[in-house]
């Protein structure tokens, strides 16, 4: 039944107060500065009856911990918010505090550093850029509280500013990422593999360049947000030593400038687990030395780009002209009114396994792995050369006593839209079939959402293998991705035989 909708939104600044270890690379980095503020971004829907309730962060991820922080801090600020029913994704940039969770939060998935676990008697580990961080570092558990405060604070001012107004569709298209799993004619595949070589075959998968909008309107029809479904993550500066929003910051920046600096953008990354903003098959090969004569050819900009602020302010550029592109068909499509039902899915997703041969080949590859290094003091840098064999051991310790991996998801119904959460950095094809099977006139989907439990391959993945395909790279394999699909898909349709 239509219920009218009220509609709240807000933004803050979750930008930890000091220098931080930064998320997403085997290595530590330490923050030098700021180059943009992170921040959250929400909107709330509310019918009376049923409330919907979506905030997008810029951060890598959000572990179950960090989540169920931000919910108690939310309820204790306004108990009529249902924390549980909420959706917490994130942009997931690299150049954030660490959302909190991996590593600690599931035994299932130890996180990057899963070999320490397994380091022989005399071998030591230790991590000289946090030991050499200076004054004025957060300790991560401090940044993490910090972040989770700040979120709290703009749900609740999204959910109090709630008022009569207007949500209305819309869809566009921009060219964002790219396939970053590379093939080779051996049927082998690598993330970010070299494609110059004479064995490239193919890229493992497709790309996505749909845009789903949302637009928000107050009661005098102004412009006052937008939700935008990409599938892409935030990461042109994924390497640099400072904080950063990414692409979304500078997307966020245009679009305040055009719509009024109270204009609200909530960021929800769709499954794009073996995609990237950089090009595979067009790189700058004079950049890194493949091509004879290097030094005297051309370079591509266009590659260059994708690795510094020119490229975030260019992605930005391209996801604020599909914004303003399509303002007029959301303001076309505008309603007062819909069905509106939010419900939290338990699911129950068998954890992959790892076989006796493939204990037994990682035990060996370990120790021949850790003799080739020539040293017994490990670091962030030469661990990462163990990570595959560690996380493969790691697994087949644990996946007697823990072969389930329980996890809920969130699936919601507004109007002619549906929503629908993962914790995992999901594979390309598994949103591709939830979106072709869903009723739903525009389906949102958003990945690392409400928690973070790693890649979750596609078969096809697997079978390649490589880092986000491995079994160190995650919890769940693509046999629990098709029962997330057929479940998701299973809600969402009978949400939509409810009129």
């Amino acid at each position: 039944m239509e219920k009218k909708i009220l509609i709240g939104v807000a933004s803050g600044k979750i930008t930890p107060n000091g220098k931080i270890a930064l998320c997403g690379q085997f290595h530590t980095r330490i923050s030098t500065h700021v180059e943009s503020d992170i921040y959250a971004n929400c909107v709330a829907f509310d019918s009376g009856e049923n409330q919907l309730i979506i905030c997008s962060l810029d951060l890598e991820g959000i572990g179950i911990s960090t989540y169920r922080r931000i919910g108690e801090l939310v309820e204790a600020q306004c108990p009529e918010i249902d924390a549980d029913a909420m959706i917490l994704c994130c942009t997931h940039i690299h150049t954030g505090p660490f959302g909190g969770g991996v590593g600690g939060d599931h035994e299932e998935y130890p996180g990057l550093h899963a070999a320490l676990h397994f380091l022989p008697e005399g071998y030591t580990f230790r991590d000289y850029e946090w030991e050499a961080r200076g004054e004025g570092v957060l300790d991560t558990d401090e940044a993490v509280e910090q972040v989770a405060q700040a979120a709290a604070k703009v749900i609740v001012e999204a959910w109090e500013k709630r008022a009569p107004g207007f949500f209305g569709p819309a869809f566009g298209r921009a060219v964002l990422a790219h396939q970053r799993r590379v093939v080779y004619n051996d049927g082998t595949a690598a993330m970010y593999g070299n494609t110059w070589t004479s064995t490239f075959d193919r890229m493992e998968g497709g790309t996505d360049t749909g845009v789903e909008l949302l637009y928000l309107f107050n009661a005098e029809e102004k412009p006052i947000g937008v939700l935008a479904n990409i599938p892409c993550p935030s990461q042109v500066v994924e390497m640099a030593c400072y904080v950063s929003s990414d692409y979304w910051g500078k997307a966020r920046d245009i679009l305040q400038e055009k719509l009024g600096e109270d204009f609200v953008t909530i960021s929800m990354c769709a499954p794009a687990g073996d995609l990237s903003v950089r090009d595979q098959v067009r790189l700058d090969r004079a950049a890194v030395g493949e091509v004879p004569g290097s030094k005297n050819r051309p370079r591509r900009e266009d590659a260059q780009i994708m690795s510094d602020i020119r490229g975030a302010k260019e992605l930005g550029r391209r996801v604020a002209n599909v914004v303003l592109e399509k303002l007029e068909e959301g303001l076309a499509n505008k309603k007062n009114s819909g069905f509106l039902e939010t419900r939290i899915v338990h699911l129950d997703l068998p954890v992959r396994k790892v076989t006796p041969t493939e204990y037994k080949e990682a035990k060996r590859s370990f120790k021949t792995a850790l003799e080739e290094l020539g040293t017994t003091e490990l670091t962030p840098w030469t661990i990462a050369a163990v990570h595959v064999q560690g996380g493969t051991m790691h697994r087949y310790q644990i996946q007697e006593r823990s072969h389930i991996f329980p996890t809920d998801i969130v699936i919601s119904r507004l109007d002619d839209m549906a929503f629908a959460t993962s914790p995992f950095e999901l594979f390309l094809d598994f949103g591709n079939r939830i979106r072709a099977r869903s009723w739903a006139a525009q389906t949102f989907l958003a990945q690392l959402s409400n928690d973070e439990a790693g890649y979750l391959p596609s078969a096809f993945a697997e079978k390649g293998g490589h880092y986000s395909a491995y079994v160190s790279s995650g919890i769940v394999g693509h046999e629990g991705g098709d029962i997330l699909v057929e479940k998701t898909v299973s809600v969402i349709n009978e949400l939509f035989s409810e009129e």
